[in-house]
């Protein structure tokens, strides 16, 4: 309950190669009508779909949409950031219009969205990406993935209802999924035969059955440190363990990419903070500094250059990602040992 933030994962300086060693990228696939164009460096591609028209997304709590601009721009916005934490793909421009809202003719009041008649709004997406491997992904897979599980939508819903100066997102509970129209509309690349990836010293890339896919084992990873603020010890040390190694697993489950297969942490040490621990400006706030080991396995569906540093620290890049993992911590805490945390690093 003292828990007020929690830090990103910091890596010790001991010199351990932890990241494939970056092999040449090949370009990407690309359906009918989809520009491809390689750019300087070799091996990155630019992709420029046409634009997708008919996705449909569910606004649970609204009548209608009052700020149809602050939903075609932060709509755009938590997409494009939801893939800042990647090298493989980049969203380089997002851009959403609005078509169409079909509104509720039942009740929009509760807190439970499953007796909400929702507000539906069907818009297009205008998108172009930047990958750096030989990715079967389209338009599709783009704007479905940031909106796949209940805890990134949540999330969503925290980016339409930030800086509300005039209340117009204050009744929202709930987003759904979005939904592709039955159209037949090609937006997916040919999938295409995969290499297996490229490991470092120490880990084990053992093939499996189907083709390409490739489980890597690398040792497991000493000396990582998070800042929790809020908190004086960590009263639950195995719901942190656990918890955390949930979350890591459940970033990668929006992609087809890298699954990850298992996760186990292990808190090795913590330093209490000898400063202050309570307020809501949590630069203001001494941490509990936490250290950990890290045991993961992954699978892997393309030539990545990848390891465990970049598996572990990349669910926690963003401060958005950071107050995701804080519920995290914070759910089903029934003896109350989260609740004065605040954020994490």
């Amino acid at each position: 309950e003292d828990l007020r933030c929690a830090s990103d994962v910091k890596l010790p300086d001991d010199g351990v190669p932890t990241t494939a060693t970056p092999v040449a990228m090949p370009t990407t696939s690309t359906p009918t009508g989809v520009t491809a164009a390689p750019q300087p460096g070799g091996g990155e591609t630019v992709v420029t779909p046409p634009p997708r028209a008919g996705l449909e997304m569910s606004l649970f709590g609204l009548v209608n949409l009052e700020d149809v601009t602050g939903f075609e721009e932060k709509t755009a916005r938590y997409v494009s950031d939801f893939y800042d934490v990647t090298d493989v793909l980049n969203v380089t421009l997002a851009e959403i219009s609005v078509t169409d809202e079909s509104s509720p003719s039942g009740s929009t009041t509760g807190t439970n969205c499953s007796l909400i008649d929702p507000l539906d709004v069907t818009f297009a997406l205008e998108v172009q990406y930047l990958v750096t491997s030989d990715l079967s992904i389209g338009v599709d897979d783009i704007v479905t993935a940031p909106f796949a599980t209940e805890a990134l939508r949540e999330l969503y819903v925290d980016y339409l209802k930030a800086d509300d100066v005039l209340g117009e997102w204050e009744d929202l509970r709930c987003a759904s999924d979005v939904k592709l129209p039955d159209d037949g509309v090609p937006t997916t690349a040919t999938p295409v035969a995969m290499p297996t990836t490229s490991t470092p010293t120490g880990v084990t890339a053992a093939p499996q059955p189907g083709g390409g896919e490739t489980v890597v084992t690398p040792p497991p990873r000493a000396g990582l440190e998070m800042s929790l603020f809020g908190l004086v010890n960590l009263e639950d040390v195995t719901g942190f363990e656990e918890k955390t190694a949930r979350y890591v697993s459940d970033f990668y489950d929006v992609t087809d990419v890298l699954n990850v297969t298992l996760a186990e942490i292990s808190v090795t040490d913590e330093s209490s903070p000898s400063g202050s621990t309570t307020g809501t400006n949590c630069s203001l706030i001494d941490p509990l500094d936490v250290t950990f080991a890290l045991e993961v396995q992954y699978l892997v569906t393309s030539d990545l250059s990848i390891g465990v540093d970049d598996i572990v620290t990349a669910p926690f890049a963003t401060e958005a990602l950071r107050e995701l993992y804080v519920d995290y911590l914070k759910a089903d805490d029934v003896l109350g040992e989260w609740e004065d945390l605040r954020c994490a690093s």
